[in-house]
């Protein structure tokens, strides 16, 4: 994780023995507020990639599972990218 979600999330009382086990001290609490609502999780694992350029959102569209074409400037969307191995 970049040392800014870190700070971030430690300014909000995160404990972090291991990068791989944020919490913050509460299971319990923890867990009913991701029943509940909404909740900060770290996916280390993840990534995010930035695609610029005339042809990106043509490419993009023909490449993506969600309609990349009729996407607003600024804005996101859930999809994938899948490949037959």
């Amino acid at each position: 994780m970049t040392t800014n979600w870190i700070e971030f999330l430690n300014s909000r009382g995160a404990r972090s023995p291991d990068p791989a086990a944020l919490h913050f001290g509460d299971a319990a609490g923890e867990l009913a507020a991701a029943r509940s609502g909404s909740v900060l999780a770290a996916l280390p694992h993840l990534g995010v990639l930035e695609f610029a350029g005339a042809d990106a959102r043509a490419f993009l569209n023909g490449q993506l599972s969600c309609d990349v074409a009729n996407l607003a400037a600024g804005r996101s969307t859930l999809g994938c990218y899948c490949t037959p191995r």
